[in-house]
């Protein structure tokens, strides 16, 4: 099926009455647990069935009024931001240029070899 611009799509949110997460549901059946906390008897309705349609104007125009009152997906379900990722702190001397090079990879363990990324200052 090719996408023309003017598909509906129907969307299924669920929330767990229990931990109170909620979700997208794939299909129209109710999931047979929660996503989050796994248990089978969060015994749940549908939230809400939200309607999505794509503007039919192209995107490069201003967004309309109606397009900015419309449901959105971040409406129903809440992702957290990303939690900073600490880089390895070892750092490496290069005798041939006489520059100092830190790991590029995040904290690992020693068993795990470091990889040469930016230069750095020095230890």
């Amino acid at each position: 099926m090719r996408y023309d611009g003017s598909m509906r799509l129907q969307v299924w949110a669920w929330e767990c009455e229990l931990c109170g997460h909620r979700w997208l549901a794939v299909g129209i059946e109710a999931p047979a647990k929660c996503a989050k906390c796994k248990r089978r008897n969060w015994h749940t309705k549908a939230v809400q069935s939200v309607s999505i349609e794509p503007d039919p104007e192209p995107e490069t125009t201003a967004p309309s009024q109606d397009r900015e009152s419309s449901p959105r997906l971040s409406d129903f379900i809440s992702i957290p931001d990303p939690e900073p990722v600490k880089m390895c702190s070892h750092v490496e001397y290069d005798g041939e240029t006489g520059e100092w090079y830190g790991c590029r990879m995040p904290e690992h363990s020693n068993k795990v070899k470091c990889q040469r990324g930016q230069k750095v200052d020095g230890p």
